[in-house]
């Protein structure tokens, strides 16, 4: 069985092409979206999704988020006495979803199509696939996240039409216009930033705050998760009304921020400048005006920011759409792709091109006395159509030069060492004055990302050839057998109730971000919670569970109110302080 995979920087999920539609696949938590978290249990197994997102307040020192960003970079995570890669922890959550779509389905998983933002370079996107394997599934085919967004959106309405794919999650933001005709979707051009998303929209409120009340590097880690998520609450909340609370509790002091629509665009003022540079950069590389545009497709949980949507709108001079389920367009289109490789009848037919995001290119002399370093020649342009092939000319730059060596780049800088290097290709020539002797470049790359370069010399009639792989994201089949190993002490966290789990949880994190008010009956309750997690009689506490839920969620809410609400004092001198599970 194929399935594919949204993984995502926050938030992951995966999907499936059954019976003729597209299934989400639901979580031991029956819930679509699981959090893109990892943390280190007590017993060393790995919890991922909702509850580790939890324990990233309550343990931060052995979870964490956000990896996706870091993916084929060589930052190391430390989980308590624990290392990790970016590839690592992706593949734990690639696992995760794995193991629940075999639950699911009944079936073994053996293949998995994996999206990708539509701006990350050859590194990133082998890193992936990387995860993939570690995870232990076949990941031949990886897609670009506003591609399979504008295929599912296609599917639904197949009316032709001129797409702007706003494609805005946790971590990354991609821009791709499109053209929807007939069973083809054409991707005309996509920009992006690798670097930008609504995690840096918390981050920037955040910084705010702390430096409103003074408290910029004061804070331990415990309370700086806990205002982490203060900050991403306080931003969701001014999704749905026009001013919210941002409050937080250090050292028995309250600190609070009343953060209207407009105080929150004027802090991320810089953010929405950077959001329009792609946009920007996708038009112009399309060649289409914004007239040309028929329809803004906006994706990605980050999209539901109301502010977001009305800079779109100024933008763009239009209403853009935006589905309750954005964030579930990806993992249904690559549903969809899923479906498409293993030759659907419903779908077999539909032809989705894809382009390449980056330049392609070899470093050649730089003539220039004052400046040594190497210039850029592009091969193969940004946005091209995939698979492509292209051929340029070169000449030798020295007199009786026997050996030319062709490094491989890929990028948009005009020196070869501000872009990204992919390998390199040397090649025997027969001695003779500079210019003399001339090779024929040919690189050819797939929809896959596979680069295949060939060079044929002419003067010797010899062609060589070599497929470009980026070697930073590729392992030996041993060094791949020793992380499989390695990875395999990580068992996922297994328990028989996972509501009970959850709601521990929670308590704890509820413990760091409350008053101390109302922390001793936050611990009461989970106390209460592990005394029958122990027990064999579960099912006769049931009502002691109700009880707590409610409170959990009455104590979430009053972090963060809207400043029109009854404060915390009031709402907790009600009936909760009588709870059986007090006693």
């Amino acid at each position: 069985m194929m399935i594919g995979i949204d993984l995502g920087t926050s938030n992951s999920l995966a999907c499936c092409f059954k019976d003729g539609k597209c299934v989400l696949i639901p979580n031991r938590f029956h819930e679509y979206l699981t959090p893109s978290a990892i943390s280190i249990m007590d017993d060393g197994t790995v919890e991922v999704g909702k509850i580790a997102k939890q324990r990233k307040i309550s343990h931060p020192d052995v979870s964490a988020t956000n990896f996706k960003r870091d993916m084929g970079s060589d930052k190391i995570y430390k989980l308590g006495d624990k290392s990790f890669t970016p590839i690592e922890l992706s593949s734990l959550v690639i696992k995760s979803l794995v193991e629940d779509a075999r639950i699911f389905l009944n079936e073994d998983i053996e293949e998995a199509i994996i999206s990708v933002p539509a701006y990350f370079d050859d590194t990133k996107r082998n890193a992936t696939k990387l995860a993939g394997e570690l995870a232990g599934i076949k990941v031949e085919r990886i897609i670009n996240e506003p591609s399979a967004a504008a295929l599912y959106e296609h599917m639904m309405d197949t009316i032709e039409k001129t797409y702007m794919v706003f494609d805005f999650g946790g971590g990354t933001l991609d821009i791709s216009i499109v053209d929807a005709f007939d069973n083809i979707i054409e991707i005309i051009a996509v920009s992006g930033d690798n670097h930008l998303g609504g995690n840096d929209f918390d981050e920037a409120l955040l910084e705010y705050f702390l430096m409103e009340h003074n408290l910029l590097g004061k804070l331990d880690i415990h309370t700086h998760s806990v205002a982490r998520k203060q900050a991403e609450l306080c931003k969701i909340a001014l999704s749905t009304q026009k001013e919210a609370q941002f409050q937080l509790h250090v050292e028995d002091q309250l600190y609070t921020s009343i953060i209207t629509r407009e105080k929150l665009i004027a802090i991320c003022a810089k953010l929405f400048k950077r959001i329009s540079i792609p946009m920007k950069r996708a038009l112009s590389d399309s060649h289409y005006a914004i007239s040309d545009i028929d329809e803004i497709i906006m994706v990605g949980g980050s999209s539901k920011m109301c502010i977001v949507q009305d800079f779109v709108k100024q933008l763009m001079h239009k209403q853009p759409v935006v589905s309750m389920d954005c964030d579930t367009y990806i993992a249904m289109g690559c549903g969809i792709a899923a479906g498409i490789k293993m030759r659907k009848d419903d779908i077999k037919d539909v032809i989705l091109t894809d382009i390449c995001p980056f330049s392609l290119g070899i470093d050649v002399i730089n003539h220039d006395l004052n400046d040594h370093r190497m210039l850029f020649s592009t091969i193969i342009a940004r946005n091209t159509t995939l698979p492509a092939s292209r051929t340029q000319t070169y000449y030798t730059a020295h007199d009786r030069q026997k050996t030319i060596e062709c490094n491989i780049y890929q990028g948009e800088s005009m020196y070869c060492d501000e872009n990204l290097f992919l390998g390199s290709l040397d090649i025997d020539i027969p001695p003779r004055p500079k210019g003399e002797i001339i090779i024929q470049v040919t690189f050819r790359y797939d929809i896959n990302g596979i680069l295949d370069i060939e060079v044929y010399v002419p003067a010797t009639n010899e062609t060589i050839s070599k497929e470009i792989i980026n070697e930073k994201c590729q392992l030996s089949e041993v060094e791949k057998a020793k992380r499989l190993e390695a990875l395999k002490q990580f068992t996922l966290h297994q328990t028989n109730d996972m509501q009970l789990a959850e709601l521990i949880s929670k308590g704890e994190s509820l413990f760091y971000q409350c008053s101390n008010e109302t922390r001793s009956q936050v611990m009461a309750a989970v106390n209460y919670l592990k005394k029958i997690k122990n027990s064999n009689h579960i099912s006769q506490q049931k009502k002691g569970m109700e009880d707590i839920q409610n409170f959990f969620q009455q104590v979430e809410s009053s972090l963060y109110q809207d400043p029109f609400q009854n404060d915390i004092d009031d709402f907790l001198s009600g009936e909760v302080k009588q709870r059986n599970w007090m006693n």
